[in-house]
């Protein structure tokens, strides 16, 4: 990501986190910008509807496996996720599913050789699909609902934050974390009705 030299913190009374946020908006907006196009598209709310589409006929536990790994990568400490953990009560059971069932695919693969599932023995996946699918319901209707706005709550709150003793490591954690919100914020805007990003 490029610094924009030309913007002046000190000038505008901006906090190291609100210039960063600056320079990262612009830079994943700006039509001229590299990063504009790596904008990463998946966030808790795509890979939910992908992980659905894992239940479809031509996929198999392999597929399943694949995205559920990703799926639990994505919902795993995110900031906004974390905050607002009240709000998002059936992710924890739904990560809880998800990895039993990517270990029991895993375990199958392993005793079997292969990405494929033996036949009659009944995977992860396949045997908690009620359950998953019920949590699943519940997690998409709340992400839906209030994850947009949550990321925006979670963003003003962290940019109004100006800690003195911040150390440089907690400082690029926290920029990494109001990356990954931007991110997530660009890539639900389309899902969300009445707001448009140009």
């Amino acid at each position: 990501m490029r610094i924009d030299k030309h913007l002046n913190p000190v000038a505008l009374s901006l906090t190291s986190r609100q210039h960063f946020f600056l320079v990262a908006w612009f830079n994943m907006v700006h039509q001229a910008s590299l990063d504009s196009y790596r904008v990463k598209a998946m966030n808790p709310i795509n890979i939910l509807r992908e992980l659905w589409q894992m239940y479809e006929p031509q996929a198999d536990d392999n597929d399943r496996r694949i995205v559920a790994e990703e799926a639990l990568e994505i919902f795993a400490n995110h900031p906004v996720l974390e905050a607002k953990r009240e709000r998002y009560r059936a992710l924890e059971d739904t990560m809880a599913l998800l990895a039993a069932s990517v270990a029991a695919a895993k375990k199958v693969k392993a005793e079997s050789g292969t990405d494929k599932p033996v036949e009659k023995q009944e995977s992860g996946f396949k045997r908690q699909a009620g359950l998953i699918h019920s949590f699943m319901r519940e997690l998409d209707a709340s992400l839906k609902g209030q994850f947009l706005g949550d990321c925006f709550e979670w963003l003003m709150a962290v940019l109004e934050e100006n800690p003195a003793s911040e150390t440089p490591p907690q400082r690029e954690a926290i920029f990494s974390q109001i990356e990954r919100v931007c991110r997530d914020i660009l890539s639900v805007s389309d899902l969300a009705p009445g707001i448009r990003i140009p």
